[in-house]
């Protein structure tokens, strides 16, 4: 024979293709475990089924009674199944009663016609890309110089993961590209294509997944507080730092927890803070973690318990969601403690409820009532800010946080005052050191001063 018309030599080749799967034997791909499934079109060789539940769902070796029309009734049939690993690379086998199996393994896609060939899905994208290859023409003279590949991605075409319903669309291309001869052709993978359109109608199918997109955190930032006087945690005197990110999921699953590791080191690879809790927060959202270095908080439970001062630390964190798929960690943040402690601008009005007119002082220098710290290194030696030289002081005696602080009295030391009018104050003190400025805020209520009386014989 001369010459062989196009579709006869398709029709040829698939023939001699399933002719050839008679011999092979009935052994196991992969596992009906597997998390794709469901089933793909092609015009030249019918129903590709991507796992052995299709039509045998109860998993006994035989297939069910009207699960699909394609599935045989009462048949022994193998244990198969496509699966996505957590990094987004596919594996195990499909199966064609007329192509045989169809394998995703990596091992059996090397040396694929153009790369890459390892078949994956973008986790942000949900676009495959790589080769699926149909194992029973490699080698085989019956089959017209095709080796099986069916490309999942094309310059015009590609089969993508629809994130919301967790559905396959689109298409592949399996033929041989030499000689533009489509033994398989074109592969559907739902009757719902945006290139066709809606034709579920007619014959409904769909190849679909239950991997779950893992989750993401990114956009670290930290809320660094160095006056946080009277506050808890503290990561060092008076400093609090907020660890900040944000959670995105594909599948909008919420936050179920999140891994946090704190080092001095950016590889990580000594004792460290690692800190695991359970947290539930919504998809596309901000979620904080004030920094607690309390040994409860620490899983390793070797790592500091207060932070150095002057020096850079590194952070970063992994996130679950509530379908149990960790993310990869994050890119690495880091932060920078200050060389000492901030001020610690302490004082106490005297008398607490003073009256109109009445003299108030402002006590900031006496141990037994109140004093205002400063700090000198990294020992956390501490003096009167006061006594210190190159330390200034603002006071607002009756600060308003609408209006913003305003300077009252800079004077260093004991601040005096009066009131005329009869109503709570916030009295603000601010000081700033060499490094920068904390403030404190006290109370006090003015009242009306006693009547003056006399004693008046009866």
């Amino acid at each position: 024979m001369k010459y062989m018309p196009r579709t006869i030599k398709i029709i040829f080749i698939v023939l001699m293709i399933s002719i050839s799967l008679l011999f092979l034997p009935k052994e196991a791909k992969a596992g009906s475990n597997a998390n794709v499934f469901g089933w793909a079109w092609s015009e030249n060789i019918g129903w590709i089924s991507f796992n052995s539940t299709n039509c045998d769902s109860d998993g006994d070796g035989i297939t069910d009674t009207g699960n699909y029309s394609q599935c045989p009734t009462g048949e022994s049939i193998s244990d198969y199944g496509v699966h996505i690993a957590s990094d987004g690379v596919f594996s195990g086998y499909a199966w064609s009663e007329n192509i045989g199996w169809i394998s995703f393994n990596e091992e059996d896609l090397s040396g694929c016609p153009q790369e890459p060939c390892k078949a994956e899905i973008n986790l942000t994208s949900g676009e495959v890309s790589g080769w699926a290859r149909a194992l029973a023409p490699v080698e085989d003279p019956e089959a017209g110089g095709w080796d099986g590949w069916i490309h999942l991605r094309g310059a015009n075409y590609g089969v993508k993961l629809k994130l919301s319903t967790k559905e396959f669309e689109g298409w592949a291309w399996g033929g041989d590209d030499a000689s533009s001869t489509a033994v398989i052709g074109w592969i559907s993978f739902n009757c719902n294509n945006p290139e066709t359109g809606d034709v579920c109608g007619a014959s409904n199918y769909k190849v679909e997944t239950s991997f779950n997109l893992p989750p993401t955190a990114s956009n670290l930032s930290e809320t660094i507080n160095h006056c946080a006087w009277g506050m808890s945690p503290q990561v060092a005197l008076g400093l609090s730092i907020i660890l900040n990110w944000n959670y995105s999921d594909p599948n909008e699953d919420p936050q179920a927890a999140y891994e946090i590791w704190v080092d001095d080191d950016p590889s990580f690879s000594g004792s460290k803070f690692n800190h695991i809790a359970q947290s539930a927060a919504p998809s596309d959202s901000t979620v904080s973690y004030p920094l607690d270095l309390s040994p409860e908080q620490d899983e390793e439970g070797d790592w500091l318990s207060k932070l150095d001062w002057g020096t850079t630390y590194y952070w970063k964190v992994r996130v679950k969601d509530s379908s149990g798929s960790w993310s990869e960690f994050s890119s690495t943040s880091s932060f920078t403690t200050p060389a000492h402690a901030y001020p610690y601008p302490d004082f106490q009005p005297f008398p607490q409820n003073p009256s109109i007119g009445e003299v108030v002082e402002f006590i900031q220098d006496d141990p037994s009532v109140a004093q205002a710290i400063c700090y000198l290194d990294q020992n956390d030696t501490a003096t009167s800010c006061e006594a210190l030289p190159g330390t200034n002081y603002a006071w607002d005696f009756s600060y308003d946080p609408t209006e913003g602080f305003q300077t009252d009295s800079t004077y260093k030391g004991n601040a005096t005052t009066t009131y005329d009018t009869v109503k709570p104050y916030t009295v603000r003190l601010q000081i700033t050191d060499d490094l920068g400025t904390c403030s404190m805020d006290r109370a006090i209520n003015i009242t009306l001063p006693l009547p003056e009386w006399r004693e008046i014989s009866p």
